[in-house]
């Protein structure tokens, strides 16, 4: 069989022999040969089933991928703004693919989206702008504060560790007389000393040290004169909370479904009417705000006495021959300040830890329901390839508060670290014997005043 159809394969292969000599007779018989062979040659090797089956199923491949092709080449295609992901294990049980955008397992379009909502940084206007709000200028100056602190401890920490032994004396070891400030006259002669005599750079260090010192205390007391009042508006926060109402309700509520009664059925004109203004607010984002609020209302309050005692205001009045005084080394001006402000510390991370517990809810909440419910508004308009453009637009609004719970959540976290470490809360002395790291507790400072000045900086 293999031989005949090589033959007439053969044949076939050659017409043209045949077609210089002969009619059009011979060349139909030629066109009868070749059919007669193509029909033997099925007839003997019949397809195979993958074969056939690939005959039948290859044109629409081919058509699907026609169509892909000529998709792409006229419109940009949506695989660019989506990625295929795994999200089954390493194993196979349960893995299955889905199509979720790019920016589902990363943060950087989180905050990008909410670093577009505000101005740029790079103009003189937008930082005017912010520094005109009260809170602006406030954070403005933490970040002075906290920065001549964190300077202080590390110039200190250069003195400590060029301390010279055995070197005390009113002169250097290079015998150059110091003056009265503890410096060396002349500029030159100071710059080879620095360099030069390790006593001198220890002298200087310190001296640098100091000096940040009295900026770090100046600034703490000129950010007190800021908040003189500010628990009224605290208080009048919780007031348009409508709390009182809410646990009016929680009260009463428990009251009107119980069985101990003798008489009467508990109806629907008996039972506590739930406020209308608290009802859309989840009771522990009510009660954690509300805890929030009464720390910071203490805060105030105590701070405002703290500033009052130590301005002297507060310190009792001894008379003489001539005039009224006010003692001015009060033993008991430095007690007092001291007392209110520790309370101030205690109230402040008492609302700290209810800022801390209701931003980090509210961002798992938004995270669970708002954010994935917009990317997957966003899978399916580009599976549809309808509204695109608006699923990605509430997207980026989406991914904006996102951002911002997530600023709110870290300025908690710095504020409990600080105020954990301050007089009166004092949790690392108690618990670990020794207090925090000064250089995390400054850096925990500049963090919280950087959020509240992005939260102050002029809107794009």
């Amino acid at each position: 069989m293999n031989n005949n159809n090589d033959n007439e394969a053969t044949s076939v292969e050659s017409p043209m022999t045949f077609r210089a000599g002969g009619g059009g007779g011979m060349r139909k018989g030629i066109d009868r040969q070749r059919r007669h062979a193509e029909e033997k040659k099925d007839d003997a090797s019949p397809p195979s089933p993958s074969a056939s089956l690939a005959h039948h199923h290859t044109p629409t491949t081919s058509a699907a991928a026609r169509q892909r092709q000529s998709s792409s080449s006229s419109s940009p295609s949506p695989s660019s703004e989506i990625r295929r992901v795994d999200d089954g294990t390493s194993s196979g049980i349960g893995s299955s693919s889905s199509v979720v955008p790019a920016s589902e397992s990363r943060l950087f379009p989180v905050i990008r989206s909410g670093l577009s909502r505000k101005r740029s940084p790079f103009e003189v206007k937008n930082w005017i702008a912010c520094l005109l709000t009260l809170d602006g200028r406030d954070k403005f100056t933490k970040v002075l504060q906290y920065t001549s602190r964190m300077l202080c401890w590390y110039f200190a920490g250069l003195a400590r560790r060029t301390i010279v032994p055995g070197i005390d004396g009113p002169t250097t070891t290079t015998g150059r007389p110091i003056d009265a400030s503890g410096g060396i006259r002349g500029a030159a002669s100071l710059v080879v000393a620095l360099y030069s005599d390790l006593d001198v750079r220890r002298k200087y260090y310190l001296a640098i040290s100091r000096r940040f010192e009295e900026l770090y205390k100046s600034l703490v007391t000129s950010r007190k004169a800021y908040r003189i009042g500010r628990s009224i508006i605290e208080w009048d926060k919780i007031s348009s909370m409508g709390v009182g109402e809410y646990l009016n309700y929680m009260l009463l509520e428990p009251l009107a479904d119980s069985p101990g009664r003798t008489h009467g059925d508990a109806t629907d004109a008996t039972a506590p009417i739930p406020p209308s203004s608290v009802t859309s607010t989840p009771g522990w984002k009510l009660l954690g705000t509300t805890a929030k609020l009464v720390g910071l209302m203490g805060f105030w309050a105590f701070d405002n006495a703290s500033f009052v005692a130590g301005s002297g205001f507060l310190d009792p009045i001894i008379s003489d021959d001539r005039v009224v005084l006010v003692d001015p080394k009060c033993p008991e001006r430095t007690s007092r300040k001291n007392r209110a402000a520790e309370w101030a510390s205690r109230f402040y991370f008492m609302g700290s830890v209810g800022g801390l517990y209701v931003n980090a809810r509210s961002l798992w909440v938004h995270r669970r329901n708002e954010l994935r419910m917009a990317r997957e508004r966003l899978r399916v308009a580009i599976a549809e390839s309808t509204g695109i453009e608006d699923a990605k637009s509430h997207l980026i609004k989406t991914e904006g508060d996102n951002f911002e719970l997530c600023v709110a959540l870290l300025k908690s976290i710095a504020d409990v670290t600080v105020f954990s470490n301050n007089p009166g809360v004092d949790l690392h002395l108690k618990y670990r014997g020794k207090k925090n790291h000064e250089g995390l507790h400054c850096l925990g400072g500049l963090i919280s005043a950087s959020t509240v000045l992005y939260n102050n900086f002029p809107n794009a």
